[in-house]
């Protein structure tokens, strides 16, 4: 299995050093690698700790606008956002969202949001608790054009049958992380029923982890999940580059 895409990585946008190389050097490694795409995906701007600055956007976009003309390669300009309503809202505005050539979608722990308590462990789990987390993330899936969830279920737990369902009607992609492969024995059944298209990705913070996605090609053995539904890998049939 050849990886041909990595859509999932992040550069020096990232606040507080949070991930290690610019747009330039990540892009020139997965060039060095014979990618034949790569995404640069920031954390969104209300990620408490790590998010890319608002006015750093414009900078990153024109970055991959560069490193794409120089390295004769699509680099995609995109973010990791963070859903941060129960109505689904993430954290980008109209302007922002239509900066991006790809929009990943996630949920991470210290990120404000309104409908669950992360650190209230009593009730992190109950059924009332997952069920405000799918609506959450259902209604993120109907509202925005999204184009990954990223490392489903491992900070907060949601139905999955009922995401993987809205993301199939919406032609959402679904996420295995090499870095949060939570994924149960349940919940690939579940997605491979739904009949959603999947993705690898390395979650990269560094130029020496882009295309790392061993684990996820052992996964995808492991539980036979079948190659034309992976979409970066072998047949590339991931994105087209706005």
């Amino acid at each position: 299995m050849n990886v041909l895409a990595d859509y999932h990585t992040h550069s020096r946008y990232s606040r507080w050093y949070h991930a290690k190389h610019n747009v330039d050097q990540m892009t020139a490694e997965a060039k060095r690698l014979g990618l034949k795409q790569i995404a640069i995906t920031d954390h969104g701007p209300k990620h408490t700790m790590f998010g890319i600055k608002s006015k750093n956007i414009d900078k990153a976009k024109s970055d991959c606008l560069r490193a794409t003309k120089k390295y004769n390669m699509p680099v995609f300009f995109g973010i990791e956002a963070n859903i941060i309503g129960g109505d689904g809202t993430i954290d980008l505005t109209a302007e922002q969202l239509s900066k991006l050539d790809i929009l990943l979608m996630g949920y991470h722990k210290g990120t404000k949001c309104d409908f669950i308590k992360y650190f209230d462990k009593k009730n992190r789990n109950t059924p009332e608790q997952i069920l405000k987390n799918t609506n959450a993330y259902v209604n993120a899936i109907n509202k925005y054009n999204i184009n990954i969830i990223t490392h489903l279920n491992e900070y907060i737990k949601v139905d999955t049958k009922l995401v993987a369902k809205a993301a199939k009607a919406r032609g959402t992609i679904i996420e295995l992380n090499a870095k949060h492969l939570k994924l149960t024995d349940t919940d690939v059944k579940i997605l491979l029923d739904s009949g959603v298209d999947f993705v690898v990705s390395s979650d990269a913070h560094s130029k020496n982890r882009i295309a790392d996605v061993q684990n996820c090609l052992d996964f995808i053995v492991k539980h036979n999940i079948p190659i034309d539904r992976v979409k970066n890998i072998d047949n590339l049939a991931g994105f087209t580059k706005k």
